[in-house]
């Protein structure tokens, strides 16, 4: 077993510490990712809105999401980038 417990503490310490910094960096890149998506999507729809009103309508039917969410989703985006 464990000859020096307080060195396996010292140990065990580090590696909850090494888990935790790990997965909150993982978690902050994700969220940096996901805002850099939304951003590129929002300008996308803004450069394309020349189709008209049903243009996202149509685009979230066409991507196979959940009509509803997608376009209100896709809506929010489009109104962040016009405000940047």
């Amino acid at each position: 077993m464990v000859e020096n417990k307080e060195e396996y503490f010292e140990l065990l310490k580090d590696i909850k510490n090494t888990l935790l910094v790990t997965r909150n960096k993982a978690v902050e890149n994700a969220n940096k990712e996901l805002i850099l998506m939304y951003y590129n999507i929002g300008l996308k729809l803004l450069e394309n809105n020349k189709w008209g009103s049903s243009f996202i309508d149509t685009l979230a039917k066409d991507l196979k999401i959940d009509k509803g969410n997608a376009c209100q989703k896709f809506k929010i985006y489009a109104e962040i980038c016009k405000r940047i």
